[in-house]
C-alpha cells in the first residue's frame, strides 16, 4: 500500500476495530443473555439449528432461525436503500446506519429478561446486517465487522505472503486484520464478564462503543462540507 494513500474514516483501522469490538460484544451478549443464539454470527446459528433439530428441540431450533431470517431481511433492506434510494450517494449515509443501530440496541437494553428472547434477537440481527453491509473495507481490503471467518482467512493468507514471500505490504495488512480479530474477541470476553453485573443492559456498552466510529464519521463529513464551502 502506498504511504500516501488516503483512507476514509469509514475504512480506517480505528473505526474497524471499534465496530468489531461492538460486533463481538453483541454476539456474545445475545448468546449469554438472550437464549443462547448469535445475533450476528449466522453460521453459528445454522449449527445450533442442526443440533437442536437432531435433539428434537424444535422450539429452540426456531429461536435460532429467527436471527437468520432477520439478518437476511436486513441485507434486503440495505439493498433496497442502496438501489432505490441511492443510499451510498448520500452524505453521512454510514452515520445514519450507526445511529439506527444504536437506537435499536438502546431499546433492546430496556427489555427485561422476562420478554421472549426473539423480540430482542430479531432487531439486533437486522441492525447487525445493516452494519455488515455498510462497512466492508478495511483500509484497502475486504473485511467483516460482525463475524470473523473471512477475516481469519484473509489474515492467514496475508501472513503467508508476509512471512514466506517477504511482502511488507501484506504483513501490514495481516497485522491490521489481527487487530480487528482481537477486537472482536475482546468484545466477546467483555460481554461475558459485564453480563454478570449488567445482565440484559450490557448491550448499552455496545451503544457507547459505536459512538466512537459515529463521531469519526460525522467529523469527517463536517470537514468535507467545510472544504466544499
Amino acid at each position: 500500500m502506498s504511504k500516501t494513500m488516503k483512507v476514509n474514516a469509514a475504512d480506517s483501522l480505528p473505526v474497524g476495530m471499534q465496530l468489531a469490538l461492538a460486533g463481538g460484544l453483541i454476539d456474545a451478549y445475545t448468546y449469554v443473555n438472550r437464549g443462547n443464539v448469535f445475533a450476528t454470527g449466522q453460521t453459528g446459528n445454522l449449527v445450533l439449528i442442526g443440533i437442536r433439530i437432531a435433539d428434537k428441540n424444535f422450539y429452540d431450533a426456531f429461536m435460532a432461525a429467527v436471527p437468520i431470517l432477520f439478518f437476511v431481511m436486513g441485507v434486503f433492506a440495505y439493498q433496497f436503500l442502496k438501489n432505490k434510494l441511492s443510499l451510498e450517494k448520500k452524505e453521512y449515509w454510514q452515520s445514519y446506519i450507526l445511529i439506527f443501530e444504536v437506537m435499536i440496541l438502546f431499546m433492546v437494553g430496556f427489555m427485561p429478561s422476562s420478554v421472549p428472547d426473539v423480540f430482542a434477537n430479531a432487531p439486533i440481527a437486522f441492525a447487525s446486517a445493516l452494519q455488515f453491509c455498510s462497512f466492508r473495507v478495511l483500509v484497502n481490503g475486504p473485511y467483516a465487522t460482525v463475524f470473523c471467518t473471512g477475516n481469519l482467512r484473509s489474515c492467514a493468507e496475508l501472513y503467508y505472503k508476509g512471512l514466506v514471500q517477504k511482502n511488507e505490504d501484506a504483513m501490514k495488512s495481516a497485522n491490521r486484520y489481527s487487530l480487528v480479530i482481537g477486537s472482536f474477541l475482546t468484545g466477546g470476553i467483555a460481554a461475558t464478564l459485564l453480563s454478570e453485573y449488567f445482565a440484559v443492559k450490557t448491550v448499552w456498552i455496545a451503544c457507547m462503543i459505536l459512538m466512537f466510529p459515529l463521531v469519526c464519521l460525522v467529523r469527517e463529513g463536517s470537514r468535507i462540507q467545510t472544504e466544499k464551502s
